[in-house]
């Protein structure tokens, strides 16, 4: 058991934001923010390369779910053309540089989101200079341009500018970015000046789950009443920590039909190779259109309300999420009777908590409830003896470009910080496999080189035999995060006449018990966790 890997610079940063539908909350703000000169800005603007520009940005308004619903219409009914004309009409405010010849920039779609840290401003347009003698090439796939600014409470932060990006317009009645075709400009210095409608008006709490949901959950949380218009479970929970101290990133592992999700063709339209069309001197760019229909598409909600737990009895309201679904696969290897694993995160302090949970159609008529009492420890509450995180075996382990910063559901896999998991759930392996096991260990404590030394005995038990036993790991790491792979060979002894020699061979099948003896060598603490499994 020599293979070992363990993940040293898993970065525990996993930020979560509050994603219901924002209604209007501020009006009549004015922004502030600096970007670093580009080479080739007009000189005109009173700047030298590696000085900074000076932007200010107004905005009168924001955007609200009819208008994209309008905007959503006009695509469906008229095309491409007409869609981007109802855009460029849409005005919620300007950019420009403060001073010389720049641009005034038009702002088409605004949104204020709260966030724990203040609140997130988006503000589309079309992808454009904001220098009057400054030409861009424009990639006809990334048409749009997000300025997105992060407000703390004090009215200062960052932001970043992303020049040409693809826009999604999603089921809740938001306009998203989809994806984007470069690094995005760093805004610093980003200072906001509230306007007047903002003082007189109370900010509302945005509603995060709808009246109609929350009367169902109401309807059965006292007797855990489930409603199965659309039939799902929740296998299991896990949690892992997060750069919050308190809090852990607890992730639902449910189980779904495939089918409840209404998953359907639906057709996906993209813009095919452009044409070129003379007339004159003029060049007119012309975009054709095809209907890709190899995708089926779910859009659906995801609605999950913690109540606080005492003695089994639900108390208030401590958290509310809205996870919307809005996933493609492909439809050669769609089943739509199988059940499959779906999964959704959500970083929480410790507690006893009851999790109402609902999955909802588009329009919310089907609704599907189910309740899940848990608990999570304190992960500063191990003070005097040590424990993990809930042991579980993973096939797959992928490296992600950066954390998730929002609740997201995923088929098939669950992600934690900058990795992939996909869950071994039904915990059975052929006797080919190894054993892929992922744990932190909470209570330990740094030598005085600011590392984590650990001592694991790992067995292999059938009943009370021991069936493998591997020489002890000894784990000398910066942070109490273990990642190990046990192949699942045991040495037998075979005594002849010429002899004894020890032989290399596979577990039968069976049921079998991984047990892992943990010892922090720093401070003396021990535990003791298992975990069963099945060869077949």
């Amino acid at each position: 058991m020599r293979r070992q890997i363990v993940k040293n610079c898993l970065i525990f940063t996993i930020a979560v934001l509050c994603l219901g539908s924002s209604p209007v909350l501020w009006a009549e703000e004015k922004f502030e923010a600096m970007l670093l000169a580009q080479p080739g800005l007009s000189k005109e603007l009173d700047i030298s390369e590696g000085l900074a520009v000076k932007f200010e940005i107004l905005v009168q308004d924001y955007t609200s779910t009819e208008e994209i619903s309008q905007l959503r219409e006009v695509f469906n009914k008229e095309g491409y053309e007409s869609f981007m004309s109802a855009f460029r009409r849409m005005n919620k405010g300007s950019l420009s540089p403060v001073g010389g010849r720049g641009i005034k920039i038009i702002i088409h779609v605004a949104y204020s989101i709260p966030t724990d840290k203040g609140r997130k401003i988006l503000l589309f347009t079309s992808s454009q200079s904001w220098d009057a003698d400054a030409s861009r090439v424009i990639d006809w796939r990334f048409p749009f341009m997000l300025i997105e600014l992060d407000i703390g409470r004090k009215d200062k932060g960052k932001g970043k500018i992303y020049e040409q990006v693809s826009i999604k317009l999603t089921p809740e009645g938001t306009v998203g970015m989809d994806s984007y075709n470069s690094p995005p400009l760093t805004l610093w210095g980003v200072k906001a000046f509230p306007g007047s409608l903002q003082k007189k008006s109370p900010i509302t709490k945005p509603i995060i789950i709808p009246p109609q949901i929350k009367a169902v959950f109401e309807k059965g949380i006292q007797t855990r009443e489930v409603r199965q218009d659309i039939s799902f479970s929740i296998h299991k929970i896990l949690y892992f920590p997060v750069s919050v101290p308190q809090n852990l990133h607890t992730i639902f592992i449910l189980k779904v039909k495939n089918s409840e999700l209404g998953f359907a063709p639906l057709p996906v339209v993209t813009p095919a190779v452009p044409e070129k069309k003379k007339e004159g001197k003029k060049e007119e760019m012309l975009t054709a259109f095809e209907t890709v229909s190899s995708k089926l598409q779910a859009r659906s909600h995801i609605f999950i309300q913690f109540n606080k737990l005492e003695a089994s009895i639900p108390g208030e309201v401590a958290f509310e999420v809205y996870v919307p679904v809005n996933m493609e696969v492909d439809s050669s290897d769609f089943v739509p009777d199988k059940e499959e694993i779906y999964s959704v995160g959500y970083s929480l302090p410790g507690g006893n908590y009851l999790a109402s949970i609902a999955i909802a159609s588009q329009n919310l008529e089907k609704i599907g409830i189910q309740y899940y009492e848990f608990s999570i420890p304190d992960p500063t509450s191990f003070t005097d003896k040590i424990d993990t995180t809930p042991l579980f075996f993973f096939k797959t382990m992928p490296d992600l470009p950066a954390p998730e910063t929002r609740p997201v559901i995923h088929k098939g896999y669950f992600t934690y910080s900058i990795l992939q998991f996909e869950p071994n759930v039904a915990e059975t392996f052929s006797s080919r496999d190894y054993l892929e096991v992922f744990y932190y260990i909470f209570g330990t404590q740094p030598g005085a080189d600011g590392k984590y030394t650990i001592e694991v005995n790992y067995e292999v038990l059938k009943g009370e035999e021991k069936a493998i036993r591997w020489t002890p790991e000894i784990y000398n790491i910066p942070q109490p995060l273990i990642i190990q792979p046990l192949p699942l060979v045991k040495t037998v002894l075979i005594k002849s006449e010429s002899g004894e020699k020890q032989v290399q061979k596979s577990l039968e099948p069976g049921k079998y018990t991984l047990s892992l003896a943990i010892t922090d060598k720093v401070s003396g603490k021990s535990v003791t966790k298992t975990i069963d499994f099945e060869i077949k």
